[in-house]
């Protein structure tokens, strides 16, 4: 009998079952790993520990505690729902994770290569066509393998956590969570408000960003479209499209030029630059138009869009960068289609891949039926210069001509302009940048502007060589700024675009275009500004093109005048009710009666879905009172009778026209200040030492002054700063009048009345007498100089102007505020007065245009002053045989902190107002202890007065006309409807003007 083969043991608990036999029984051994049983204790740790950190990660990363707080909840929530269905708890985290990492993930490398983060409808418009996919595919591989990477593995995690997970969650219980998840989401989502309809999102809030996506884009997908077409009445006749176009006369080719990231620097009176390059930005008729435009730092898609279709950007709330997408095949009246109609033959030059966002198929769906983009003109490099793109165009212009007698419509987008602006574009050419103290990337954009301006003078010239029986009609336009404006618009150069925050009255939003012919004449008609939408509309008429129906009512509506005139001519009304059938953007809104109130869409309001109104992405300055104009649904309070000190004022109402600043060329960084005050007084005053902290707590990174810094550590007599000040004085008084009076459209020839403030040097003739022969005053000009007035000049200065000008309506007021404080340096005052002067102060000029029943920014409402007793020794001069030495008291900020709350509620209480009604405090930074006194005494927010600590540490202390920079500042960004301009001045005296924001 043979011996039997043992048998093996039963395996033990917890062993797998396909173990491998013991050696030596001759079965093949297989390889496995085991997978262990976590405990319902080690689940509720990992949970735990994952939850902070989760919660750490979001609190980083998610920006203010609202949207904090609403990616939470969202998180909360979508665990929640994953242990509702699968009842495991640790699964339900990491798939958590998983998709907060994958959102990042995703978004992190769109914003890399957009400048947008992750949006919800990016996975409807990516993922459902394979013509997208192709297109990631091929130009962001390693952005998809990653993104492909991170799913896998979570997939590979969920399978493992899925096989350890022992915890079953009791579904009434994560029903429960889910539901109060759910609502808190909810509930932090209204709180939070509509997302910042800016081109961009928040660089590193990408999951709060994409979670905020999902509501508009749902809306998108089940609506098809975000606008509605109001009815038109019944009794007018319907404006019909344009079926055939019969031009009276043979047109010209048209050319439309896009400037990538183009801006005429004229906007900016403290920028340098060979004035030579202004011509670029002219038309032929000598005009400088302005357009405003929809977007700033980026975005192309936008201006192209409202370009192509005359469509407003704004309509579409917070989808507005997928405006080309959603508006694909939808828009008949578009520029291209109605050209067609007139016989044009359209071609366009794309300096992008034609798959790039779909571009492709919108533009041929608006009648674009040639398009050539990067590849097929043979881009070596994605920003070729201008001449690159003109030499293709000029190329199918001489195919075209050849073989057709149509006209032909050639729309050509350059790139040069394009960031980043570190790199020194075409270094081997010497071209004009800016000048001395220029910022780098700015000096590199004008640059880059004299390129594109000698790229379109050989454009010109070899339309003009090569057909000379040809007739050329050319538009440029710039599509937006480029991303080194920022610093001239007070903003750091780390800053993004996102967080570029200027409202639509802001020069930010404002670029140029201009309309010249080759052997034609161009028929401009157009408002100084224009915006954006209206630029096709333009173009047909310069081309003496016939307009369809819904472009003449374009033309007739009010509000596609300068500063959206709403006149009450019945017949314009008619025209209004006429054109919503046909006028993109059309929309009714219903009041609360059910009644329904007809509106149109233009650039400045904006329609946010199902009939409600977005208020980001309504012009600040006019929202409330188009609105209320619009519909009449809603009253408002009428404004308070103008008063000064109590006493009514006339009628005729003051307005705030234009604003201007100018600052001379030296500019000193507060460092370089310190040590040249360290090495003049450190050694003659004890206590320098003890004092010179004031220099870095100031608040205060650089100031402009009249003379380099070197001449001032030599002893001037007052006669020698004397004569500084009236020849630099008047050299700023002449710059910023001359922008002021450009701004407002006007001349020397119109001022009717100069209010010249300034204290700083004693002038006789005064400046404004001084500055007349160079800007033109009319020999019966009412001078009014004033003297005394320091740091208040600015506001009770623009007070006195209100006054003249209501005192004579019609007529225009120009008031001048300038100051050379660094001229007031002692070298003999070894006083804590005189060292905190030096850290402060600064020169500078500003000018306001003030009119009577006149369109402006703000209308001049009140005016009135509070004088406190007993102190004439805390601000002022003290004047000996060396001139002016400063008299600033320490107590300033202490006395602003205890006194000046009641003195503001004294003031507003006497025109019928109160702290509550003011919506924005506008305030002369004295420094930075005063700022936050006012703060303080007001009880504002920290860090309120934004717009004064700009100023104040790009500029410094200025006296009087810092006010007025402050409110420049104010107006770019769009008044609210109250604001308060305040300033303290020698006497010890508060001065105050209230500005109502102006109605169209």
């Amino acid at each position: 009998m043979s011996q039997q083969d043992p048998v093996p043991p039963p395996p033990r608990m917890g062993a797998p079952l396909n173990s491998a036999p013991p050696a030596g029984t001759g079965r093949r051994r297989r390889w496995s790993f085991t997978i262990p049983t976590l405990r319902a204790t080690t689940v509720n740790a990992i949970c735990a520990v994952v939850a902070l950190a989760l919660i750490s990660w979001i609190a980083w990363t998610e920006g203010p505690p609202s949207t904090v707080l609403l990616t939470i909840f969202v998180c909360a929530s979508i665990g929640a729902l994953v242990a509702l269905v699968t009842r495991r708890l640790l699964l339900a985290m990491v798939l958590t994770v998983a998709q907060v990492t994958l959102v990042t993930t995703i978004s992190s490398l769109k914003h890399k290569y957009m400048n947008m983060a992750l949006h919800a409808y990016d996975i409807t418009y990516y993922l459902m066509s394979s013509a997208n996919l192709s297109f990631l595919a091929a130009n962001y591989g390693r952005s998809v393998l990653a993104a492909i990477l991170v799913l896998a593995l979570a997939a590979l995690a969920s399978a493992v956590v899925w096989r350890m997970e022992p915890v079953r969650v009791s579904r009434p219980i994560a029903a429960t969570m889910f539901f109060i998840f759910a609502s808190g989401a909810t509930a932090a989502g209204l709180s939070v408000g509509e997302r910042r309809h800016m081109q961009f999102e928040y660089d590193g809030m990408y999951v709060s960003s994409f979670y905020r996506s999902w509501a508009e884009t749902i809306e998108t997908l089940m609506r098809g479209q975000l606008m509605e077409a109001a009815v038109a009445s019944m009794a007018m006749p319907p404006l019909l499209p344009k079926v055939s176009c019969t031009p009276a006369q043979a047109p010209p080719h048209i050319i439309l030029i896009h400037h990538e990231s183009a801006v005429q620097p004229s906007l900016f009176p403290s920028l340098k630059y060979d004035p030579r390059l202004d011509d670029f930005f002219r038309s032929d008729n000598g005009q400088a138009y302005r357009l405003r435009v929809e977007t700033y730092g980026g975005a192309s898609v936008l201006t192209e869009f409202s370009v192509m279709t005359g469509l407003s950007s704004y309509s579409f709330g917070g989808m507005r960068l997928f405006v080309q997408r959603l508006m694909t095949g939808k828009i008949t009246e578009a520029l291209p289609n109605i050209l067609t109609k007139c016989g044009y033959r359209n071609v366009m030059f794309y300096p992008m891949l034609r798959s790039f966002t779909g571009a492709e198929r919108f533009f041929k769906s608006v009648g674009i039926t040639d398009l050539r983009d990067a590849k097929d003109q043979g881009t070596t490099r994605e920003n070729e210069r201008d001449r690159f793109y003109y030499d293709n165009a000029l190329g199918e212009i001489a195919r075209h001509v050849e073989t057709s007698r149509a006209p032909l419509f050639t729309f050509i987008e350059t790139m040069a302009g394009h960031w980043p602006y570190d790199d020194r574009y075409e270094p081997h050419l010497d071209v004009p940048g800016g000048g001395p103290g220029t910022h780098p990337e700015m000096n590199e954009v004008l640059r880059r502007l004299w390129l594109s301006k000698i790229d379109y003078e050989h454009l010109a010239s070899e339309l003009e060589r090569r057909f000379p029986a040809e007739r050329f009609l050319i538009v440029r336009y710039g599509d937006h700024h480029p991303m080194a404006t920022r610093v001239l618009l007070g903003y750091g150069d780390g800053t993004e675009a996102e967080d570029v925050l200027v409202g639509r009255g802001s020069i930010g939003f404002q670029t140029f275009f201009a309309i010249n012919g080759v052997r034609f004449k161009p028929k401009v008609s157009s408002p100084d500004i224009l915006d954006v939408p209206y630029l096709s509309t333009v173009l047909m008429e310069s081309a003496g093109l016939p307009l369809s129906d819904a472009h003449a009512a374009v033309v007739r509506l009010p509000q596609a005048r300068p500063h959206f005139e709403l006149p009450p001519a019945a017949s314009q009304r008619r025209d209004r009710r006429r054109a919503l059938k046909l006028i993109p953007g059309a929309y009714v809104r219903r009041s609360q009666s059910g009644a329904e109130a007809r509106g149109v869409q233009h650039p400045g309001i904006a329609q946010r879905t199902r009939g409600r109104m977005a208020s980001e992405t309504i012009r600040p300055s006019f929202r409330r009172d188009c609105v209320a104009t619009l519909f009449d649904v809603t009253k408002f309070r009428r404004p308070a009778r103008a008063t000064f000190g109590g006493i009514p004022l006339p009628k005729a109402e003051a307005r705030l026209c234009a604003i201007a600043t100018a600052v001379p060329e030296h500019i000193a960084t507060q460092t370089e200040i310190a040590e040249r005050t360290r090495r003049v007084f450190g050694l003659r005053m004890p206590e320098f030492e003890r004092i010179a902290p004031v220099f870095e707590n100031a608040g205060i990174a650089q100031r402009h002054a009249v003379r380099p810094g070197d001449w001032y550590e030599q002893e001037q007599s007052w006669s020698e700063r004397t004569q500084v000040y009236l020849t630099e004085g008047t050299r700023l008084f002449v710059s910023a009048a001359r922008d002021a009076l450009k701004r407002a459209g006007l001349s020397g020839a119109d001022v009717d009345c100069v209010v010249t403030v300034s204290s700083t040097g004693i002038a006789t003739p005064s400046l404004e007498c001084r500055a007349a022969a160079e800007l033109n005053f009319r020999a019966d000009v009412l001078r009014v100089p004033v003297f005394g007035l320091g740091c208040a000049g600015g506001v009770t200065g623009l007070s006195i102007a209100a006054r003249l000008a209501e005192a004579r309506p019609g007529s225009t007021v120009l008031l001048v505020a300038v100051e050379l404080c660094s001229l007031a340096i002692r070298l003999d005052k070894l006083t804590k007065a005189n060292i905190v002067a030096l850290a402060l102060f600064g020169d500078g000029a500003a000018a306001a245009v003030i009119r009577t029943n006149a369109h402006g920014h703000a209308r001049i409402a009140t005016a009135d002053e509070h004088t406190w007793p007993d102190t004439l020794d805390i601000m002022g001069w003290d004047i000996d045989q060396q001139g002016f030495g400063v008299i600033f008291d320490r107590s300033i900020p202490e006395f602003a902190l205890e006194h000046l709350r009641p003195a503001v509620d004294g003031i507003l209480q006497r025109q019928g107002l109160s702290r509550s009604s003011v919506d924005r405090f506008v305030c002369h930074p004295g420094g930075a202890k005063i700022v936050e006194a006012i703060e303080t005494g007001l009880s504002l927010k920290v860090g309120g007065l934004d717009h004064e600590r700009a100023v104040l540490a790009r500029y410094g202390n200025m006296s009087a006309p810092t006010a007025l920079f402050v409110l420049e500042r104010a107006i770019a960004e769009g008044l609210p409807q109250q604001s308060l301009l305040m300033a303290f001045g020698p006497g010890f005296t508060l001065s105050t003007v209230t500005l109502t924001r102006a109605a169209a």
